[in-house]
């Protein structure tokens, strides 16, 4: 979840910073718009994972110990946290279809990160969320205050029974991760594989039966990362899952820094034509209680406090968190700072830079 009326304010200064209009004191407006109680936009509840994904730093990078969100510091993220209004969220949905959907190159996946990521509690970090045995207790808590939720994972650790309570907890939105459409592609990519890709197919389906016998109301999603330029596979995969009801779609590849193919294709989507807006529009809680400001921080090397020692309206307030909108806004990120190395988004402060120098080379032209 993020927070959509900051997005919404700031709207038409993110559209003049990125087409070019000079803006130096673009962070402390950005700071002036931002939510004063910070929505989460990812709660990890485990880091704890049992697959070997090319893309993902856990797999060759992540050094922290290994675990399970404690149940209490879980209730009590749940206790701070609100909905959308039904208003809010109308006024939102009709934005979203008006201005951010409008023009954009990669519909599916933009349509899923303004219409889904910011509704839900996102369960899912730097692990594999099914290995929790405390989910299903999880979700139903998260249910039972109005907040809807939603996780990724891979086929091959699917387990009906598991699937059943989570899904009778009240679970908005399961993703279900597939690269391809045989075990040759999957292990390549994700590490593991069932004995053949047809039991991994039988899983998916089984799932996507058992939902709709218990009348859960939960939407599944089939998505695939798009690797390299193969529109043909894209297609097939596609046309394959349209067959069954669920939400299917392939995504641009993140991580980039990380893991990137020679015939990769340039990221699309919305994210990547604009700055990282994430200092400003919610936190991410690694399963320890450790606040970072990315969702795609695995290390908790951006430790911004611990919501076992502080409310997270005091997390997100305090100075250590401005200092780090400060770096966002002016570029004064230390040698080596994690954003600057591990990262694939774009910063405030190059925009600003850029368009400085544009306004700089005019006025001598």
């Amino acid at each position: 979840m993020f927070d959509i009326e900051f997005v919404m304010r700031s709207e038409s200064l993110k559209t003049a910073i990125v087409s070019g209009e000079f803006c130096d004191d673009a962070g402390s407006l950005l700071d002036q718009m931002r939510p004063k109680s910070p929505p989460v936009f990812q709660l990890e509840t485990t880091n704890v994972c049992n697959m070997k994904c090319v893309m993902c730093p856990r797999t060759t990078k992540m050094e922290r110990k290994l675990g399970f969100m404690e149940s209490e510091a879980y209730a009590s993220l749940i206790h701070q946290l609100s909905p959308h209004t039904p208003d809010r969220w109308n006024h939102w949905k009709e934005f979203v279809e008006q201005d951010l959907l409008k023009n954009t190159a990669a519909y599916d996946e933009d349509y899923f990160y303004f219409l889904i990521c910011s509704q839900t509690l996102i369960l899912h970090g730097f692990g594999e969320p099914i290995l929790d045995k405390s989910l299903p207790d999880r979700i139903a808590l998260a249910h039972a205050h109005g907040l809807p939720t939603y996780f990724s994972m891979n086929p091959v650790n699917i387990d009906l029974e598991k699937l059943d309570a989570i899904g009778a907890a009240g679970l908005s939105y399961l993703k279900l991760s597939l690269e391809g459409l045989d075990n040759e592609t999957q292990l390549k990519y994700r590490g593991r594989i069932d004995a053949s890709f047809d039991n991994t197919i039988e899983k998916v389906i089984s799932v996507i039966k058992l939902f709709q016998e218990r009348d859960y109301k939960t939407t599944i999603i089939l998505t695939k990362l798009n690797f390299k330029n193969d529109l043909e596979a894209q297609e097939e995969y596609v046309n394959f899952w349209k067959q069954f009801p669920v939400m299917v779609y392939v995504k641009n590849q993140h991580n980039r820094w990380l893991y990137e193919e020679e015939t990769a294709t340039p990221n699309t989507a919305e994210y990547m034509q604009r700055y990282c807006e994430f200092p400003w529009s919610s936190v991410s809680i690694l399963y320890d209680g450790t606040v970072v400001p990315c969702p795609l921080e695995y290390e908790g090397i951006l430790n911004m406090g611990n919501v076992r020692d502080q409310p997270l309206e005091k997390i997100w307030n305090s100075d250590r968190y401005q200092a780090f909108r400060e770096m966002h806004a002016y570029g004064n990120f230390p040698e080596g700072h994690f954003c600057k190395t591990h990262c694939d988004y774009n910063q405030l402060h190059e925009f600003i830079e850029r368009n400085r120098n544009l306004r700089t080379a005019a006025a001598g032209a």
